[in-house]
């Protein structure tokens, strides 16, 4: 029980923290699912740097990527289909909030970047024989995406929703993966989970 109460008051001071405010610098991490229109995987952002222009506006650079399966068909109980995506993207984001005097303060926001991905095409079909040893590998496709998002941060936590939209691009062939096999869809969206440090506190 005695466990049970310093926790509680820890969190409660924990989230009791605000911010930001105008003039301070702020550094975040993120990770999260990414959810394609078929499939799932994982999403970080490493490094997460803003400056706070105003007490509820910040801008700054996001560093981060995803891993994702996507696509999937099963054609039968032994053969199907996939896509395997691996990206990552520089960007440049600004997020807007509605503080209202406590610790929980909602935002929404948006971010324009380069994208560098990978969409390998993966075929299961047990009676196929494929070499995974390569001695070359294609350089990734590289493009412009833009981000869009909405959440909250209570304390130093944050919780957002995020859709990031990509142009199609190259798609190759895992039993070849020189070849290239069309394109695949790019856009997906996250929902993650944050923490951040620095920013001040928010003015009264």
């Amino acid at each position: 029980m005695k466990n049970f109460f310093f926790v509680l008051l820890f969190l409660v001071s924990f989230v009791g923290l605000q911010a930001q405010e105008q003039g301070k610098v702020r550094v975040a991490g993120n990770i999260g699912l990414s959810l394609p229109a078929m499939g799932a995987g994982m999403s970080i952002d490493l490094l997460d740097i803003r400056y706070n222009i105003k007490d509820n506006i910040n801008v700054g650079v996001k560093i981060g990527g995803a891993f994702m399966v996507r696509d999937m068909q099963e054609f039968n109980a032994t053969t199907g289909t996939a896509i395997m995506h691996l990206s990552s993207n520089t960007m440049i984001v600004g997020d807007y909030y509605f503080p209202n005097g406590s610790a929980f303060a909602p935002f929404v926001g948006a971010g324009i970047g380069s994208y560098s991905i990978y969409d390998i095409k993966m075929d299961f079909d047990p009676s196929q024989s494929v070499n995974y040893t390569y001695t070359d590998f294609p350089l990734p496709s590289r493009t412009i995406g833009a981000a869009f998002r909405g959440g909250f941060e209570l304390g130093r936590l944050r919780l957002a929703m995020e859709y990031n939209m990509i142009p199609r691009t190259k798609m190759y062939d895992a039993a070849n993966i020189m070849q290239q096999v069309g394109t695949s869809a790019n856009s997906y969206l996250t929902i993650n989970l944050g923490f951040y440090f620095g920013g001040g506190r928010w003015r009264k």
